[in-house]
């Protein structure tokens, strides 16, 4: 599968399956009542759901956090390799007066 670096390509894209998934869906079946009346709602008095995360938005945030995550271990671990380099250095210069 290629990359695909635009990542609104992504957004559409799900929007536009997701979009295709409803039109494929059957039509809601509404029930007459005694009077003769429609007493199921319509599909387009339906409220939009509006979504402020969408799935691509949190693997961006999940890929975002692991990077941080494993760079902050790389920094630490780093860090404490060359604090232990400098101990080792300034034993060994000077090991002679400390035992």
């Amino acid at each position: 599968m290629a990359n695909i670096k635009d990542p609104a390509f992504w957004h559409r894209f799900s929007l536009a399956v997701h979009l295709e998934e409803q039109a494929s869906s059957p039509a809601p079946v509404s029930s007459e009542g005694s009077n003769g009346s429609v007493s199921g709602r319509s599909n387009k008095s339906r409220p939009t759901i509006q979504h402020t995360d969408t799935w691509l938005d949190r693997q961006h945030k999940k890929r975002r956090r692991a990077l941080c995550i494993c760079w902050s271990i790389g920094l630490l671990l780093l860090a404490t390799g060359a604090a232990v380099g400098v101990v080792i250095w300034w034993l060994s210069r000077n090991g002679d007066s400390l035992f």
